[in-house]
């Protein structure tokens, strides 16, 4: 049975008559085995959302650099991130980290900020899930002392005592 007389069949099939819907069902899944086999042997890879990425990191990551298109080079690096198991739904949870990562978005030594390129590369990205980036250092305690050592420094220039 080819994809049109399948459709033909379901248009007409009464859904109460179990032995043709078993039909249907087995037609279905051997044409979707020949899709995926026709696929298989023409090279053709999963579908890639690679502007839905981009326009992704744009609308989340807004104070990082915008993606103005996605080339051959940033397809490349897409594509080295599915191939390690990097789902869309993991590039969005990496846009939405980066987005709430000071250090990303330049609160550092250098003002250095991430963008586009340096997340979707596949060494990155897994670093951003990961948390790598994210300010985990932990809070002081209001009984534990804060040290400033340019105030303390300043002190020790005046001779006064900590």
């Amino acid at each position: 049975m080819d994809l049109h007389d399948f459709v033909m069949e379901c248009r007409f099939c009464d859904i109460h008559d179990e032995k043709k819907v078993a039909e249907l069902l087995n037609a279905a899944a051997d044409l979707a085995e020949s899709v995926i086999n026709a696929r298989e042997k023409s090279g053709q890879k999963e579908h890639i959302p690679y502007e839905r990425i981009r326009q992704m990191y744009n609308s989340i990551c807004t104070k990082l650099p915008k993606a103005r298109s996605v080339t051959a080079s940033r397809q490349r690096l897409i594509n080295s991130c599915y191939n390690k198991h990097i789902t869309f739904d993991d590039f969005e949870r990496a846009f939405r980290a980066a987005a709430d990562t000071p250090f990303l978005n330049g609160t550092n030594s250098r003002g250095w900020r991430a963008d586009f390129d340096w997340i979707i590369n596949p060494d990155n990205i897994i670093k951003v899930l990961e948390g790598k980036y994210s300010d985990s250092k932990p809070k002081a305690d209001a009984d534990t002392p804060s040290y400033d050592i340019s105030l303390f420094m300043e002190k020790a220039r005046r001779g006064v005592k900590p």
